[in-house]
């Protein structure tokens, strides 16, 4: 669970298929060192103003982690049960902190007393697999720190990771000494080798799998994806040329750059036939990609079974007892699946079949092992063999009511069963922290909700940018599921009436301060009850403003919300701000259109300030030339403003003359 984020290695679609063979050779002759993957609770710890402080995510590490009487009062979303551990592993390792000296401290939790430790705490059976030992399992990867310069939660420093590691090694006996009496012991990742095989049919077995799906030598697994998908395309819609397969192609695969539907339909526009086919095969891209990945998957997975099943876990000791809960749990849940008869009844049922293809059988599970965690080429990967599949289904949860005429009715927890994804159209000049209260409200009924930023061809009410309002709904949005998109229309709106046409979303969200907003467009919406009563305009006034950076800062944290680093979204708000060099003074002044030939060795310093000051500010100018003087790309316009030599010396003259009557 701590590194959960670590990808299978066919989820690594750039991995080349000389890159799969060598990662399987070596895992089957026991040549990949690594560690155990547990299946416990992620928890980051670290230190600040003498005290222990812990983190459960990026917005808690950005506030410098919670102290133990603020991590006691958290509200956590488990069971009584899990909370009690959480805060004993905390007590746990405020009683090692307290042994430590300043330098050590240093070491462990940086010189800025900013890094988070990435840690795992095992427990009982807090998910799948019960652990015998009560441990604060510190990995060895993955820690973190707020780095005070960008604003951001970053990775630490791979060489400070193994100073950590080497630290924390030599460490052990004393960590052992401390937490002697106490419920639980503190402890690294072991660091050990994969068994061999002591059967290599199965590797061989795996690469012939691989090949017969159609991987090949020079291939990636993107590669492998693509033409997968193009050649189904083909077979579903042979009207379509060339050119627009390869687009759909793209499209469903999910490749960068793939056109946008509406663009796909617009190919096949003149048989109305044709473009209902398109829709509904590009409605079905992710039962197709999972349809066309399946048989490297289960390949790969097949031969991880076999690779883990000999590797012991340091924190089970009745092996037995442990996958024999596993399996009963299993058994049930799967019962309980295959009878369901509700809404969505199919899909439940075909991602259920698609776990137990890959499990093969419940006699399988005979190791209660979470996986194997090792680098290849500076990357993390993972072997997880059938603890996914396991997972996979147990994470399936139904509520199981009945109803008053004695029908029993079913309430899947499942992202699938809300009611769609929800389209929060706007401009978001910038955003603010009603506009996540509006998405908070909404997130209950529905799977997702993709928030849809405007990209104007001219910016009439702010000079914030699209990517700077996604670079602000990201920090908001962290750990939600939300989505934010810079429009391809310039139109949101009419980029939403497109998705939910199209059956990319099913309602658009509004403020009850404006429930007739999208009345033109004939779409669904959904009307939210807006607390606070704030504006972005607001902002602007703010940020527009003659006062200190530290005035505005302080004025917009009314508008921030209160999990979010106001620092942060100033540096985002403020990023365009940096002060201009004179190389690329006179990179501008090289890239001016002019009439006449024009070199800028002949301009005096005078001049070329002047030029600057008076253009910036002509209303003709401003939008050709102001734009140049950010880091941001700005799109080109169909109209430039030309100036001749003796225009731009008046233009300098009167600036001069100016300053001088100051």
């Amino acid at each position: 669970m701590g590194l959960s984020s670590i990808p299978h290695i066919y989820d690594d679609k750039e991995l080349k298929y000389e890159e799969v063979v060598e990662i399987l050779t070596k895992a089957a002759n026991g040549k990949i060192q690594g560690t155990e993957k547990t299946d416990g609770l992620n928890l980051f710890l670290g230190y600040k103003d003498g005290q222990p402080r812990a983190a459960r995510n990026n917005t808690e590490i950005s506030s410098g982690g919670l102290n133990a009487e603020e991590f006691a009062d958290r509200e956590f979303q488990a069971d009584q049960h899990i909370k009690e551990v959480f805060r004993a592993a905390f007590n746990a390792f405020s009683n090692v902190v307290s042994h430590l000296n300043e330098e050590q401290i240093k070491i462990l939790f940086g010189t800025n007393v900013n890094t988070f430790l990435n840690c795992e705490i095992l427990s009982g059976k807090t998910n799948v697999i019960t652990y015998d030992t009560q441990v604060i399992l510190i990995h060895r990867s993955g820690h973190k720190e707020f780095n005070t310069a960008t604003g951001k939660v970053e990775s630490v420093r791979e060489d400070r990771q193994k100073a950590i590691a080497i630290l924390i090694d030599n460490f052990n006996d004393v960590l052992s000494q401390m937490l002697e009496g106490t419920e639980f012991k503190v402890q690294q990742d072991k660091v050990e080798n994969l068994p061999a095989l002591e059967d290599q049919s199965a590797l061989a077995n795996t690469l012939q799998r691989l090949q017969q799906a159609g991987l090949k030598e020079g291939m990636t697994i993107n590669d492998y994806l693509f033409n997968k998908i193009k050649s189904y395309v083909k077979e579903t819609l042979p009207v379509l040329n060339e050119e627009t397969t390869f687009e759909v192609a793209k499209k469903i695969a999910g490749i960068k750059g793939a056109d946008s539907i509406t663009v796909l339909k617009s190919y096949v526009s003149q048989n109305p036939k044709f473009v209902q086919e398109l829709q509904d095969l590009i409605k079905r891209k992710e039962q197709i990609v999972d349809e066309v990945m399946f048989p490297i998957e289960d390949a790969i997975h097949d031969f991880t079974v076999e690779v883990l099943s000999k590797l012991q876990s340091q924190f089970v000791q009745d092996r037995e007892r442990s996958t024999e809960v596993i399996k009963q749990e299993l058994a049930k849940k799967v019962k309980e699946l295959q009878n369901y008869n509700g809404p969505n009844k199919d899909k439940i049922h075909n991602k259920l079949k698609k776990q137990l293809l890959k499990l093969k059988h419940i006699d399988n599970i005979s190791n209660p092992t979470e996986g194997f965690v090792f680098n290849y080429n500076n990357k993390m990967y993972k072997f997880t063999g059938n603890f996914a599949p396991v997972n996979q289904i147990r994470n399936m949860k139904i509520n199981q009511e009945t109803d008053t005429s004695g029908a029993s009715s079913m309430n899947f927890n499942l992202k699938e069963n809300k009611a769609g994804i929800a389209l929060f159209p706007g401009s978001f000049r910038p955003p603010h922290k009603g506009h996540l209260e509006l998405i908070k409200k909404a997130l209950p009924k529905y799977s997702k909700v993709v928030v849809l930023i405007s990209q104007p061809e001219k910016h009439t009410r702010s000079d914030i940018t699209a990517e700077q309002s996604k670079q602000i709904f990201d920090q908001y949005t962290k750990g939600l599921p939300v989505e934010t998109r810079m429009c391809n229309n310039s139109s949101p709106y009419v980029e939403a009436a497109d998705m939910i046409k199209n059956g990319e979303g099913s309602v658009v969200l509004t403020s009850d301060k404006e429930p007739t907003k999208f009345d033109k467009f004939n779409f669904p919406k959904e009307v939210v009850h807006a607390d606070y009563n704030i504006s972005a305009g607001q902002m602007r006034d703010i940020l527009s403003s003659d006062k200190s950076r530290e005035e505005k800062k302080a004025e917009l944290l009314g508008y921030i919300p209160e999990e979010t680093n106001v620092e942060v979204v100033m540096n985002i708000l403020m990023s365009d701000k940096q002060p201009i060099s004179i190389q690329e003074i006179f990179s501008i002044l090289d890239n001016m259109p002019l009439k006449e030939n024009v070199s800028t060795n002949n301009l005096k310093m005078e001049d070329i300030f002047g030029i600057l000051d008076e253009i910036s500010g002509m209303a003709a100018g401003a939008a050709e030339v102001t734009p140049m003087l950010t880091s941001k790309p700005q799109r080109k316009k169909k109209k430039t403003r030309t100036y001749t030599l003796e225009e731009i010396i008046n233009m300098s003259n009167n600036y001069l003359k100016e300053s001088k009557n100051d």
